[in-house]
């Protein structure tokens, strides 16, 4: 699986090119997380953001 963060850290590296985001961004599929960072001014895991959850399929 680490084929898919290091897939999705180059999508969103290019994204932040362009605009700023601040959270945490995590994948899931089927309960296993794929992938989990988190972006902005305060870079840690712990803050509390408002949560978006986009569900595929």
């Amino acid at each position: 699986m680490q084929a898919i963060g290091s897939k999705l850290e180059t999508y969103i590296n290019k994204y932040l090119d362009l605009w700023s985001l601040y959270g945490v961004i995590q994948v899931t599929q089927k309960g296993k997380v794929l992938f989990k960072n988190s972006y902005g001014i305060k870079n840690d895991m712990n803050s509390r953001f408002s949560m978006e959850e986009i569900t595929l399929g």
